[in-house]
């Protein structure tokens, strides 16, 4: 979809002010997307659901697609492997604004089908969603299935372009009927044309299957699958301190499961708390009878409380696991899933993942949360997930505040806090940069009373791209002020706007894993490895602790003379140094901005 389409369908919905867009870089670390190519052979039944993130060569020898399970709501499985506009690396295709082409390829490994004929009614079925949480495609752009005939090669056999009948899930089922299909080397190849420039005109495909004896109507598949779920023991908050959770405190959740089976599955699940590898809670096994091709949601029931861990001020992960088992249950990878609670010094309403970008349009614009907490308590500042896109927006400048209420229309009245002269951190070698979460700190922390509002004020009229979780709808705690008054926001999703709260040692991990003024003063060698930073010693050197995992540094005085190497912060004395990190390896970490 065009840029420009984005923004005014949002702005269809938002008082002309809030827009939407696409992400133009994503990091794949997670090496979803595979490029090298790999020599495999498969027999029948050929098929993936993409419900396993980690396997990048079990039945495709190329894939340049994302393997997820955020970007949709309605698959009937736990993964969905997704047509964007970027390379296996999280870069656009073509940089270039508006370029056009082929984008992401999915081929399979080799299929033996010889020995087959028209008479096995050999048939291949896939499903197909466009748009889903991303970007919805344009009517021009399109998605296409080649196969390769034993005669002529690559030949093309299905092609759809963008219409409204895909924006849910469709089955698509075609006969492997024509003898020159039917041999040893059949493949499969999946090619998207969509706009190159970023994360754009969204496909996605699931439950790809091949087998013989099938008909155009029997698209059954003998397997149970976890399909979603949803369980926040501290609704509406994602990410809030330990101590905070008696007063959010939710025991129940629920657990979506589809029968794919053409007939009905006894399914029994069962759900877990992990602390580390210690069991906290473990449910009874609990079943049901799920009818043919139907799914089920079921209630999860949590503990009355959660035990006491530690201490409360420490930074808890807690794993909640579900699993099912049925009789006719073909994959396991789609039986288990594993989900990670936060308990820190933050607070967050998103989980995490950006699907999109939210802006405003205007200078003097301004977004806010509302928060309610306990009692009052010390904010330190705010973690903020800029998106990088097709310009550079680091001299952009914002400022964060926090305010008492929201009930004058101008945006500078009923201020606690706030810090000026900021702007956006979005790096990357080439220029631009993956998303990042930047900590932008006051220049001291500020108590906060129990329910307050937060945000930032614009100076630009382009937009400050942050990071939006579709799959979360938290507008009812966010507003915008469009120069003349506050709105409640009707763009559905959850912003990657987070407050970090509470005492220095909830806070400790984005006081202490961070840099501090690394969009200002960012430098790069012609490798694209070497970060030099000014930085002024003892002020702030509290905030300025990077884990050795990050980064290795070198320390100068401002005479060029080497004053530490390693991956420490030493005791030096006072003054101003240069702080030279080696970030080659590094795409995402946490940035810290706060001294004067």
């Amino acid at each position: 979809m065009r840029i420009v389409d984005v923004i005014l369908a949002c702005l269809l919905v938002s008082h002309a002010q809030e827009v939407c867009v696409p992400i133009s870089y994503i990091s794949r670390a997670n090496n979803t997307k595979t490029v090298k190519p790999v020599t495999c052979i498969r027999t029948l039944p050929f098929w993936d659901d993409f419900s396993n993130l980690d396997s990048t060569t079990s039945m495709w020898t190329i894939k340049h697609v994302y393997v997820n399970r955020h970007y949709t709501l309605s698959h009937l499985t736990i993964g969905v492997a997704t047509f964007d506009g970027l390379n296996a690396y999280g870069h656009p295709h073509n940089p270039v604004v508006g370029s056009w082409g082929p984008a992401d390829t999915l081929v399979s490994c080799f299929i033996n089908l010889s020995g087959k004929s028209p008479a096995d009614s050999v048939y291949l079925y896939f499903r197909v969603q466009a748009g889903g949480l991303g970007d919805k495609p344009a009517p021009e752009d399109s998605l296409i299935l080649l196969v390769r005939d034993s005669i002529d090669g690559w030949i093309p056999l299905w092609k759809t372009a963008y219409s409204p009948y895909w924006d849910t899930f469709r089955i698509v089922a075609i006969p492997l009927n024509r003898v020159s299909l039917l041999h040893d080397s059949f493949q499969l190849m999946f090619i998207n044309y969509a706009t190159l420039s970023g994360n754009n005109d969204h496909w996605h495909v699931d439950l790809v299957y091949i087998d013989d004896n099938r008909t155009a109507t029997d698209t059954s598949l003998s397997d149970v699958a976890i399909q979603s779920f949803f369980i926040y023991p501290a609704y509406p908050y994602t990410v809030l301190p330990w101590r905070y959770l008696s007063s959010y405190y939710v025991d129940t959740g629920w657990l979506a499961i589809h029968n794919l089976n053409n007939t009905v599955q006894n399914t029994t699940y069962r759900f877990m708390i992990l602390y580390g590898n210690t069991i906290l809670y473990q449910s009874s096994p609990l079943s049901l009878n799920i009818p043919p091709g139907t799914g089920a949601i079921v209630k999860i029931q949590l503990p009355p409380a959660l035990p006491s861990l530690i201490s409360p001020d420490s930074t808890i992960i807690l794993k909640p696991v579900f699993t099912i088992t049925a009789s006719q249950n073909f994959l396991t990878s789609n039986d288990s899933i594993t989900h990670q609670w936060l308990f820190g010094g933050l607070l967050a309403y998103d989980d995490g993942t950006p699907e999109m970008a939210y802006g405003l349009l205007g200078a003097g614009t301004a977004f806010a949360y509302r928060y309610d907490i306990p009692q009052p308590d010390t904010l330190w500042g705010f973690a903020i997930t800029f998106i990088p896109h097709n310009s550079d927006v680091t001299q952009y400048l914002f400022s964060i505040c926090v305010w008492q209420e929201l009930t004058s229309p101008k945006v500078s009245d009923n201020i606690i806090a706030r810090r000026d002269f900021l702007t956006p951190c979005v790096i990357d070698s080439a220029g631009y940069g993956y998303f990042n979460t930047c900590v932008y700190l006051f220049d001291q922390p500020v108590v906060v009373p129990s329910t307050f509002y937060a945000g930032w004020i614009q100076t630009t009229s382009d937009p400050l791209l942050v990071g939006i979780d579709m799959g979360t709808d938290a507008s009812a705690f966010a507003f915008f002020n469009n120069g003349s008054a506050w709105f409640n926001s009707s763009v559905r999703g959850a912003v990657l706007f987070r407050p970090v709260i509470g005492s220095r040692q909830e806070a400790a991990p984005w006081l202490e894993r961070s840099i501090t003024g690394l969009a200002n003063y960012l430098h790069e060698d012609s490798s694209g490895c070497r970060r030099v930073i000014k930085v002024a010693y003892p002020h702030s050197w509290s905030h300025m602790v990077l884990p050795a995992q990050y980064a290795a540094k070198s320390i100068y005085s401002l005479a060029g003379a080497l004053v530490y190497s390693g991956y420490g912060y030493p005791s030096l004395p006072p003054g101003v140094y240069v702080l030279v990190l080696d970030l080659c390896q590094v795409r995402n970490y946490s940035i810290v901005k706060g001294w004067k």
